[in-house]
């Protein structure tokens, strides 16, 4: 459906959509491992489509070795058990099928992998993939630069106009000193989200080298609203029609502390409640 010829098109017109469709499944074909494909046409007069691309794909490219580099911090010694699981967690090993997405799924996760603790800023800075096309084997090589090892350092927060630091803070998991990990971080975000004091909220840390060693752990945020109003009616089976409302506000004695009040009546009676809330 990709390649088709109008009516008035001439012999130049069909030459030049067939060698685009023979590009297209030679780019595809190595996409899939295979880099030695025979294609050929074979007409096929008086009927739609005119033409019949045959393919013989070839032998598939297998991954011959596996060449896994690390610069910066992760390189020293002191990170040479870290560098040797990195290494064995490498998911495209020697003897399986070369693959374009495979490769590059796995240079994202082993990156993910890297950044996951200690080195926050880790980049690729070198990536090959050598096929040899005769042999149909691939040899692959991979360098990552760790950067610094990063601590955590103090927390810089913004957007905050009617909590203190304080009420943020209580939710932060990291201590002063602690290596970066990626997964706390995580957690401290969707904390504050999920708390009622915060509509939106970003966790980073401050990646410039210098600092690396005390590296800010910066908070964006913004407040939700401290009062909110809702009330509606209804109808259940098993009560019958009903009305209800709930008055909520997350500030109570110039403190955090979120007020939950509402009522309830139906058919079978009526109740109140009020809930204190503490961080």
């Amino acid at each position: 459906a990709r390649f088709r010829l109008t009516p008035e098109a001439d012999e130049a017109d069909e030459e030049r959509e067939l060698r685009r469709a023979e590009r297209a499944a030679t780019e595809v074909l190595a996409t899939e491992g295979y880099f030695s494909p025979r294609l050929r046409f074979e007409a096929n007069p008086g009927h739609v489509p005119r033409y019949r691309l045959v393919i013989e794909p070839g032998q598939l490219t297998v991954v011959k070795s596996v060449d896994i580099a690390f610069q910066g911090t992760l390189a020293e010694p002191t990170y040479a058990d870290r560098a040797e699981a990195l290494r064995r967690g490498w998911t495209l090993a020697a003897g399986e099928p070369f693959r374009s997405p495979e490769w590059d799924a796995a240079k994202s996760r082993l990156l993910l992998a890297v950044t996951a603790r200690d080195f926050a800023a880790a980049t690729v800075v070198d990536s090959e993939a050598s096929v040899d096309a005769e042999t149909a084997t691939a040899v692959l090589r991979v360098v990552i630069d760790s950067g610094p090892a990063y601590r955590i350092g103090a927390l810089q927060i913004e957007g905050l106009r009617r909590y203190d630091t304080a009420l943020v803070e209580r939710f932060n998991p990291f201590t002063p000193g602690e290596p970066y990990d990626r997964s706390k971080m995580v957690q401290f975000q969707q904390s504050l989200q999920e708390s009622p004091y915060f509509n939106n909220v970003v966790v980073t840390i401050g990646l410039d080298a210098a600092t690396a060693a005390d590296a800010p752990l910066k908070v964006q945020l913004t407040e939700s609203q401290t009062k909110r109003f809702s009330a509606g009616v209804g109808f259940a089976t098993d009560t019958g029609a009903h009305i209800e409302a709930v008055y909520r506000q997350a500030i109570t004695f110039g403190r955090p502390y979120q007020l939950q009040t509402g009522f309830r009546v139906d058919r079978t009676g009526q109740f109140a409640y009020t809930d204190l809330i503490f961080p």
